[in-house]
């Protein structure tokens, strides 16, 4: 539908990659019209299911996507269902995640409950970046799956990203631009199943597959379809700026598409800007670039320390020295020490080195460019996983001879190995948290499909600020509990915009 309505070629024709492709464009294009709807009303239950469910049903009355449905349907079914129940029986689990307690869910129950709400900000300076992958996951959360649905969709973008990899492994006429994602993808599975992102709605997973795929659309010469994707991962989270720069200015060229490609593309964009504006006052927050002064507004000194905590954290991996400046090196020798980061600095290399073979395309030069925006801005290899992943794809394409050997190793033999390595993963992660934690065992069995894990519900404390009662854990991580909890009251004063509608009216200075 998105190819059809900016007037571009068909998006994803190659038959072997097209389910598994146009799947994932798709869920991330539904995130961002959830996200747009949450700027004006709450998503959980019947209206965010609307959303979600309405606008592939209207898609539907055209007659050209109708034509096309046919042609989506999976290649390998049965491998296909194998990994998705794997991945459901994995992401079924108790979460682990630090920055799911930490601010996840609790962002997610705002935007199921209230939508996205004015200076919200302000409570937790983290409820400010605004996600499109996590308002897609509060059409969920609502009834019986309240506090247990936050891991579906990573789960099953995880399983769909995985089929993608196997479905292009195992093809005996492979391009020379399929050998992105076959060294890419692993990258990204790699780091999801060491942080578990794909056991928890960290948009970082999302992000990076939508970054990764805009590089092979680049690659492949599909320039509207990798705008139309960069867009769609920028609504997710706002490191994929230099993507959808990259895209926009690739696509220039085409005179006779242009204006509706651009349009689609700001579409599909704007949402995470408007929803931005209205949380924090600062569009592209947590920057201080054009931050509004509004009374809802957290203003050009609160941004600003914000991303100043977030480029230091990620440099130093944890607390740092105080007044450290922004063109100190004293954090480099201790960030190069840890092994994803030295791995980014070999990826580079390798690339850099691959261009002498290939030349400089416009996935290489996506990959650069954002890799060296995210090491400026926030130094932490979660957050360049899609850039890094383009990197690893650009090195098998210089040196091909690394990745032929996946043509020996049928696509069922992948399969087992993808289901059965998803699976061991997902029970030693359970053993070690029913091990540590007391009363940690959690139920496994068919009702965990249906109904999974629900997050906990800590112990709260109330205090006040101003007039707005704060809820402050007593554990530091707010998970499932009441609205109002933030692990970090803000130190001034805060109130509520309109007094009568509480919560509803948003946060005022």
């Amino acid at each position: 539908m998105l190819a059809r309505l900016a007037g571009t070629i068909e998006l994803f024709p190659d038959s072997s990659s097209r389910f598994h492709s146009r799947a994932m464009a798709g869920l991330l294009a539904q995130a961002s019209a959830v996200l747009a709807a949450s700027t004006v009303m709450p998503v959980a239950g019947l209206k965010g299911l609307a959303v979600w469910f309405g606008i592939p049903a209207l898609a539907l009355i055209w007659g050209p996507v109708r034509r096309q449905l046919g042609e989506c349907l999976p290649p390998q079914p049965k491998h296909l269902f194998g990994i998705l129940l794997a991945c459901a029986a994995c992401a079924s689990g108790p979460v682990f995640m630090h920055d799911t307690g930490m601010y996840h869910y609790q962002a997610i129950r705002w935007l199921a409950s209230e939508g996205t709400l004015p200076g919200i900000a302000m409570l937790h300076h983290r409820l400010g970046f605004s996600s499109s992958w996590l308002a897609a996951s509060a059409v969920f959360d609502f009834g019986p799956w309240e506090a247990s649905s936050a891991t579906v969709l990573n789960g099953l973008l995880f399983a769909l990203m995985t089929g993608h990899w196997i479905a292009i492994a195992g093809k005996a006429d492979r391009r020379r631009e399929d050998l992105l994602l076959l060294a890419g993808y692993p990258v990204i599975i790699l780091l999801a199943v060491f942080q578990r992102m794909h056991v928890s709605p960290s948009p970082n997973l999302p992000v990076g597959v939508g970054i990764l795929l805009s590089g092979w659309c680049l690659e492949k010469g599909a320039r509207g379809s990798a705008l139309m994707l960069a867009a769609s991962a920028f609504a997710v989270k706002a490191n994929a700026a230099p993507a959808l720069a990259i895209a926009a200015v690739a696509y220039w060229g085409d005179v006779r598409t242009r204006a509706r490609v651009y349009v689609t593309g700001a579409l599909l964009a704007l949402p995470l800007i408007a929803a931005n504006l209205i949380s924090s006052g600062c569009p592209m927050y947590p920057s201080s670039l054009f931050c509004l002064e509004t009374p809802s507004s957290v203003g050009d000194a609160a941004a600003s320390r914000v991303t100043e905590e977030t480029l230091q954290w990620a440099r130093y991996g944890g607390p740092y020295p105080a007044g450290v400046e922004y063109w100190s090196l004293r954090w480099l020798p201790g960030w190069l020490q840890q092994p994803l980061n030295a791995l980014l600095v070999m990826l580079v290399a390798g690339c850099l080195l691959a261009l002498r073979r290939t030349g400089v395309g416009w996935a290489a030069a996506l990959g650069l460019t954002g890799t060296a925006y995210v090491l400026a801005a926030a130094p932490d290899f979660r957050f360049v996983i899609g850039y890094a992943a383009i990197l690893s794809g650009c090195l098998a394409m210089g040196f091909p001879r690394m990745v032929d050997w996946t043509r020996k190793v049928s696509r069922n033999c992948w399969v087992v190995l993808a289901i059965a390595l998803v699976l061991i993963n997902g029970a030693a992660h359970e053993a070690l948290h029913a091990w540590y934690i007391p009363g940690g065992r959690v139920e496994v069995g068919i009702t965990r499909l249906l109904k999974p894990v629900k997050l906990p519900a800590p112990e709260t404390r109330v205090e006040q600020r101003g007039e707005v009662p704060i809820r402050v854990p007593v554990e530091h991580q707010c998970w499932a509990a009441e609205l109002g909890c933030t692990p970090y009251p803000p130190a001034a004063s805060i109130r509520f915009c309109d007094a009568a509608r509480g919560w509803r009216g948003g946060l005022c200075r």
